[in-house]
């Protein structure tokens, strides 16, 4: 097809050369991007592609293009950064909506289009982030980094600490990040409310309420992100939250059903994996889920143990951040 040049997954070097040379030769002065009803913690698993396409087109505007949240938490990166938000028409649109495409593209137009797709064929065995720097090689991007990182401005960093003063008191934080058809409020409150218990801290939710747990004092996907960073252990359901949360730098307690530990856990020196094997398939519904990964038969005090310990390898860092007696800024 005339104008389209297709990143085969068979010959990423042949056809990203291609499009490498096609984008040397372009300046766009607005490039839009686009992550369509993509969630927070896809988003989250594109920035490293995303920051190659900021240092490719390091002089130009970008405009953003998703859910409000994810708008709200790239737009804060993107500022962070440096690079400016435009509103005028887009010259170029990088794609990063999810599909089931099993190639990335380039199409001619007004603007043109860059498809770059996170194939998970047939590297299964690969981290979820690793997907999108994949692609990102493939279409001929140069990346710094594999791990996702999100960058907070100094002023979001000290109003973030503001507010963390005034709730927190002193204490160690938890932060509790449940999701729909997770490891339950109910159950996420027990092991927050232990967890408080045992090193004198205090919960706190995000994302979903969590019983009677006051939220993130903090406004907007972006300043709750920053808050996360400042906390002395994330326990939360694999995915949205959770990925932010490690992007963040917060130490991180992740809960995997269904989810793969291993391609979608946090990196192991910043967190914990957990997953238990179904002791009753067939009445918990798990005998198609790979592993027989259940968080029905996750008891609580394993989850209580691993963020206690979490917890303790964090303090006093995180107090002596949040009153802004070690810098928190990355």
């Amino acid at each position: 097809m005339p104008g389209v040049i297709v990143l085969s997954d068979l010959e990423p070097k042949i056809d990203g050369a291609a499009l490498a040379a096609k984008l040397a030769g372009i300046h766009p002065r607005v490039v839009q991007l686009d992550f369509g009803v993509s969630r927070l913690g896809r988003a989250v698993q594109a920035l490293p592609a995303v920051d190659a396409v900021l240092r490719r087109f390091a002089s130009s505007r970008f405009s953003l293009l998703g859910r409000p949240s994810v708008a709200a938490l790239l737009g804060g990166h993107l500022r962070s950064r440096g690079h400016g938000l435009g509103a005028s028409p887009p010259e170029l649109t990088v794609d990063f909506r999810p599909g089931v495409r099993r190639a990335s593209r380039w199409i001619d137009g007004a603007p043109s289009r860059l498809e770059i797709c996170a194939t998970p064929y047939p590297h299964r065995v690969q981290h979820a982030s690793a997907h999108w720097t994949d692609a990102a090689l493939a279409a001929g991007f140069e990346l710094k980094d594999a791990c996702p990182q999100l960058s907070f401005r100094s002023a979001t960093l000290r109003r973030v600490r503001v507010d963390w003063s005034r709730v927190a008191r002193g204490k160690p934080v938890i932060v509790l990040a449940p999701r729909n058809r997770g490891y339950g409020a109910a159950r996420l409150l027990e092991v927050g409310t232990a967890v408080a218990d045992r090193i004198g801290g205090r919960a706190f939710c995000v994302g979903r309420n969590v019983g009677g747990l006051p939220r993130v004092p903090a406004r907007g996907s972006y300043e709750q992100a920053a808050a996360l960073r400042f906390a002395s252990v994330v326990i939360a359901d694999a995915g949205s939250w959770c990925d932010v949360a490690v992007a963040a730098g917060a130490p991180v307690v992740s809960l995997h059903g269904r989810s793969c530990p291993v391609r979608h856990g946090p990196p192991p020196e910043v967190g914990t994996a957990l997953s238990c094997s179904c002791h009753s398939p067939v009445q918990h519904g798990t005998r198609r889920s790979r592993g027989h990964r259940c968080l029905r038969c996750l008891p609580p005090s394993s989850v209580t143990n691993a963020a206690e310990e979490l917890a303790a390898r964090r303090w006093p860092w995180d107090w002596a951040a949040r009153v802004g007696l070690w810098g928190g800024g990355r």
